[in-house]
């Protein structure tokens, strides 16, 4: 994602064009990848709202430490957030343990290496749902829409939102 977003900021090509796959490709393998290697960005535009911060730092190193810590603090942030939209009153000690676990646990960790983009879908889905909460809902469905910048993740996640809202009339 860092190097569609970068050439998409700095040439203005398109994350989807073959000279960004090659480019992709470049990076990875030092120039093009054999049957069945390749790699293309594959994600809906609008993730560039989440990356072009990370893809305007030049050093992919630097980039890529700012991104995995910005995943941690999403991954906090879902924790606290999810507290907050159940109302969950807890000592500060179990507070604590929540908030660890949700940083070490399994998922979080696997997101967090892989530099994987669920854990900020999953942000946008429990803002979704505060949204819901306070009768907000042109804001959850803008956070439903930015979170379906991973579809594969998201679409029974959104059916069943869609389908609640519907059911209740909040169009």
């Amino acid at each position: 994602g860092w190097v569609a977003g970068r050439l998409l900021l700095t040439k203005g090509w398109s994350p989807y064009g073959e000279q960004v796959s090659a480019e992709i490709q470049h990076m990875f393998y030092g120039g093009e990848a054999s049957a069945g290697g390749e790699i293309l960005f594959v994600y809906p535009l609008h993730l560039m709202v989440v990356i072009a911060p990370f893809a305007a730092v030049r050093d992919y190193e630097l980039a890529r430490a700012l991104w995995m810590t910005f995943l941690e603090v999403a991954l906090v942030s879902i924790a606290l957030l999810s507290v907050s939209l159940v109302r969950w009153r807890m000592s500060r000690g179990l507070l604590i343990a929540v908030l660890v676990f949700a940083s070490l646990w399994y998922h979080g960790v696997r997101a967090l290496v892989n530099g994987n983009v669920v854990a900020v879908c999953a942000l946008f889905v429990v803002l979704c749902f505060l949204m819901i909460r306070s009768g907000h809902d042109l804001w959850a469905g803008l956070f439903l829409g930015l979170a379906a910048m991973k579809p594969n993740v998201m679409l029974l996640v959104s059916v069943f939102i869609v389908l609640w809202a519907l059911s209740r009339r909040r169009w």
